[in-house]
């Protein structure tokens, strides 16, 4: 089985990744990891070689290399054609991946580029980890980025086009709901949830870790971006975003086919600032 984990960027992938590589599915060869950053001391669990064949993906539709200016993304989203070289060396690596299944994928820009990556999965289940919006809008304020510290109002637009376009991709493929919260404050039973939800979708050759092993590695010290009850500048989020946010928490089917609303798209499209060495 091919496990692609899907979610916003600082929505928790890192640490469902991890789990699931934990468990004994296949993530890479020694090496192919990006490095450890003071923003994620336990590492981002992304390859080095789908994130840039991510990259070139983003390019296509005139979308920088972070993802955080989708707003040429189209939704819903037909893809271009990819360039020879590029499109064998991604068959390649899903080839070479497949010799090890199950394995597992993570990299924030497939919620955009999952479309052009799914014609080559044969037998995909996709996490789709979600996470209070306005922690994730919180954690981008923290970030050390290309950009200045994004604007809580643009965060939260950012999720929601991300969240948008990762339902509408996977709408057709067995998906997995799990929550960031539940694996911070619960980790051994939200491992033990999202192990078995695994294992009823028909991944096998996955075994359970140990709650020693689940806590050496869950550390709710990190657990920085908390909203405050006292935090009066958050933007509330509108009808439509927790319409999404319901959908992803599971108290309904997604639609197939989502879009994104005026008002976040506007933000979407204004410059970011570039951050000053």
């Amino acid at each position: 089985m091919q496990i692609i984990v899907l979610g916003m960027h600082r929505s928790g992938t890192s640490i469902v990744t991890r789990m699931v590589n934990m468990m004994g599915a296949y993530f890479g060869p020694e090496g192919s990891m990006l490095d450890l950053t003071q923003d994620n001391p336990k590492g981002y669990w992304e390859r080095k070689d789908v994130l840039n064949y991510n990259i070139f993906l983003l390019k296509l539709h005139d979308v920088d290399w972070t993802g955080y200016n989708p707003a040429n993304w189209p939704l819903p989203h037909h893809p271009k054609d990819v360039p020879p070289a590029l499109w064998d060396r991604i068959k390649t690596l899903i080839i070479n991946m497949d010799a090890h299944r199950p394995w597992v994928m993570k990299d924030p820009r497939l919620c955009l580029t999952l479309p052009y990556w799914k014609k080559l999965l044969e037998v995909p289940v996709c996490v789709i980890v979600h996470r209070d919006p306005l922690e994730i809008a919180q954690s981008l304020t923290r970030i050390r980025h290309t950009y200045m510290p994004m604007p809580h109002e643009r965060g939260i637009a950012l999720w929601e086009f991300y969240t948008a376009a990762l339902l509408t991709a996977s709408a057709e493929l067995p998906r997995l709901f799990v929550s960031h919260a539940d694996f911070l404050h619960d980790p051994v039973s939200a491992t033990a949830r999202l192990y078995h939800g695994l294992t009823a979708q028909g991944v096998q050759g996955l075994r359970l870790p140990s709650g020693r092993e689940i806590i050496a590695f869950i550390d709710p010290a990190l657990y920085r971006s908390k909203p405050k009850a006292q935090d009066n500048q958050a933007p509330a989020l509108t009808g439509y975003q927790r319409e999404l946010m319901a959908m992803m928490r599971g108290e309904y089917p997604p639609k197939a086919e989502l879009g994104v609303s005026e008002e976040s798209m506007k933000l979407l499209r204004e410059a970011i600032p570039v951050a000053h060495p």
